[in-house]
C-alpha cells in the first residue's frame, strides 16, 4: 500500500496536537441477521477516548449519517439495533457491536473506510470496554474474516473525514492517491468475498444422487456441469461490466482532451492578443513616453539654472533698479515726517496748546484749520491787499516767501547733516 505510511504519519502528527476532527458513518447494509419482516434494523454509534468528549450515542441508518468528533486515539463503537414497528423503542433488541479503533483502522484501511464489510460480535462479548490490544485484535478478525465465513452477521460501513466527497475521488488527483489504499482494500474484500459467495454456490449447486455422480465423461462434456456454467456466465458479466466501464472511461477521456483543446487554443489566442500589445507599447508608446520625459528632464534643467541665478541675486543683491527705488521711497518719507513735525510746530504756536495735551482728533481738526489758513494766506499774496493782515509768522528783515508757512520744496527740510538709512 503504496500511501499508507504516509497517512499513519500524518495521523500520528495530528494526535500529537490532540486534534479532533469531525468524521462521518455511513451504515450501508446488515447481512445474514435474523429478523421479522416487521423488523428493521438501525445503529448507535458512539465515540470515547482520552482527549474525546462524554460519549453520546448518534443514530445512524442507510439513509443518514452519525457525524462524530474523533482522534487518532479514539475508539469509535457501532451498535447495531432491530426496532419492531409500531412499539416504543426501548424495546429494541440489540443484536451486534463493532469497536473501530481509529490508529489501527488507519492501519489497515488508510485514512478511512469505504463501503468495507466487517462482521459483528456478539452483545455478550461486549460486556465490558476492550483493552486497545483486544479491541484490534477484534477489528482485524472482523475485516479478514468476512470472506470465509459467508454466513455469519456482517454490516457494511464507510468512515471518512466529514468533509470529503467521494464522488471527487475521480476529477481529484490528489484525493484519488489520498484515498487509493482505501478503495484498494475495499475491492480486495469484495474480490475475495464474491470468490467465496462463487464456490458456497458452486458446493449448492453440485449433484448429489449417486446416479449423476456415475454419469459418463461424454455427457459431462457435452453438457457442462451447473457451476461451470455459473461461473462462465459471472466471468462473462465482469467482462461486460468491464467492458462498459471501459467505454465510459473513454468517453471521458474524450471529453476530458476536448475541454483541454479547447482551452489551449483560448489560451493561444490570449496569448497572440498579449503579444501584439506588448509589440504596440514597444514601438510606439514607449518612445514617446521616453521623448515627453527627456523634454521634461530639459524643462525642470532649465528651471533649476533659473532658480540658482535668482538666488543668487538676493544674496548678492545685485539689483540697482530695486535699491534706486528704496533710495526715493526712503526720502519721501523722510520729506513727510519732516512735514507732519512742522504742522505740528504751527498748530502748537498758533493755538497755543502743548504738544502732550493734542489728541489725535484735535491735531487732526487743528491741521485742517492751518492747511486753509495756508491756502488764504497764498491767495492773499496774490491779490492786493484791502486790509492790513497781520504776519505772525514773519520775522524783521521779511523774506522772499512771505506769507507761504511751508517752504516750496520739501526736500529743504533735508539738511546736509541728515543721512537716509536703508528701509
Amino acid at each position: 500500500m503504496g500511501n499508507q505510511s504516509g497517512s499513519i504519519e500524518e495521523s500520528n502528527a495530528g494526535a500529537d496536537k490532540g486534534e479532533l476532527r469531525e468524521v462521518a458513518l455511513f451504515l450501508h447494509s446488515v447481512h445474514n441477521v435474523q429478523h421479522s419482516c416487521t423488523e428493521s434494523y438501525y445503529g448507535m454509534a458512539s465515540c470515547c477516548g482520552p482527549r474525546d468528549a462524554p460519549h453520546t450515542d448518534v443514530p445512524v441508518t442507510s439513509e443518514r449519517s452519525a457525524v462524530l468528533h474523533a482522534s487518532i486515539d479514539s475508539v469509535i463503537s457501532v451498535r447495531i439495533f432491530l426496532h419492531e414497528r409500531g412499539t416504543p423503542s426501548a424495546s429494541d433488541r440489540m443484536v451486534g457491536q463493532l469497536m473501530l479503533p481509529v490508529r489501527e483502522v488507519v492501519g489497515l484501511c488508510g485514512p478511512g473506510i469505504y463501503q468495507t464489510w466487517f462482521l459483528l460480535e456478539s452483545p455478550s462479548q461486549n460486556a465490558s470496554p476492550p483493552s486497545r490490544l483486544r479491541a484490534a485484535e477484534r477489528l482485524r478478525r472482523a475485516m479478514h474474516c468476512v470472506s470465509q465465513d459467508v454466513q455469519a452477521p456482517r454490516i457494511c460501513l464507510t468512515l471518512l473525514e466529514a468533509n470529503t466527497d467521494s464522488q471527487q475521488w475521480t476529477r481529484d488527483e490528489a484525493a484519488a492517491i489520498k484515498y487509493y489504499d482505501t478503495v484498494l482494500v475495499s475491492h480486495q474484500q469484495h474480490l475475495h468475498a464474491t470468490r467465496k459467495y462463487l464456490d458456497v454456490v458452486e458446493r449448492a449447486e453440485a449433484p448429489n444422487e449417486p446416479g449423476r455422480r456415475q454419469q459418463s465423461s461424454s455427457a459431462r462434456a457435452e453438457a457442462p456441469s451447473a457451476p461451470a456454467a455459473s461461473l462462465r456466465r459471472a466471468s462473462e458479466a465482469g467482462r461486460n461490466i468491464e467492458e462498459e466501464e471501459a467505454n465510459q472511461l473513454r468517453v471521458e477521456l474524450d471529453q476530458i482532451t476536448e475541454e483541454a483543446n479547447r482551452r489551449i487554443e483560448k489560451g493561444n489566442d490570449a496569448i497572440l492578443k498579449l503579444k501584439a500589445q506588448l509589440k504596440e507599447l514597444r514601438d510606439v508608446e514607449a518612445p514617446r513616453l521616453m521623448q515627453e520625459n527627456a523634454d521634461a528632464e530639459r524643462q525642470l534643467e532649465v528651471a533649476r539654472r533659473q532658480n540658482e541665478q535668482l538666488k543668487r541675486r538676493i544674496e548678492r543683491q545685485d539689483c540697482p533698479e530695486l535699491d534706486e527705488e528704496v533710495t526715493g521711497m526712503q526720502q519721501e518719507v523722510l520729506v513727510l515726517s519732516k512735514q507732519k513735525a512742522a504742522l505740528m510746530a504751527m498748530v502748537q504756536d498758533i493755538y497755543g496748546v502743548p504738544k502732550e495735551d493734542l489728541q489725535e482728533s484735535s491735531v487732526q481738526e487743528a491741521a485742517a484749520r492751518a492747511l486753509a489758513d495756508i491756502r488764504g494766506l497764498g491767495q492773499a499774496a496774490e491779490q492786493p491787499k484791502a486790509v492790513d493782515t497781520p504776519n505772525f509768522f514773519a520775522e524783521d528783515g521779511g523774506d522772499e516767501h512771505e506769507g507761504n508757512l511751508l517752504p516750496l520744496d520739501p526736500h529743504e527740510f533735508l539738511g546736509e547733516e541728515i543721512q537716509l538709512r536703508p528701509l
